[in-house]
């Protein structure tokens, strides 16, 4: 009980500030997601990887964006939503191009 109280707390206080990757437990995540469990596993890590080498170069108006996000969605421990979510935030809008 104690360690998902701080867990939460991490999880708030990394969403007030925008500043740090929050830390989800990634095998708990992938027992509740169901399916390939080890195929779960394995690319939840290489994405939390991803996040943490690119967090600090994130603007931090997307991040609290995508953290609040998060927290109302179906998965809110997913760093594959979180992920999504960052790179559909950061994308340049599209060019309309007209054929005339």
């Amino acid at each position: 009980m104690k360690r998902m109280i701080a867990m939460a707390f991490l999880f708030v206080a990394g969403t007030a500030s925008g500043q740090q990757l929050p830390s989800f437990e990634i095998e708990r995540h992938c027992e509740k997601a169901g399916g390939g469990r080890d195929y779960c596993v394995q690319r939840t890590q290489g994405i939390y990887e991803d996040l943490r080498q690119r967090w600090d170069g994130i603007p931090t108006d997307t991040k609290g964006r995508c953290l609040r996000w998060l927290k109302t969605s179906a998965h809110p421990d997913s760093y594959y939503l979180l992920q999504s979510c960052l790179i559909n935030s950061t994308m340049p809008p599209p060019r309309w191009s007209y054929p005339y």
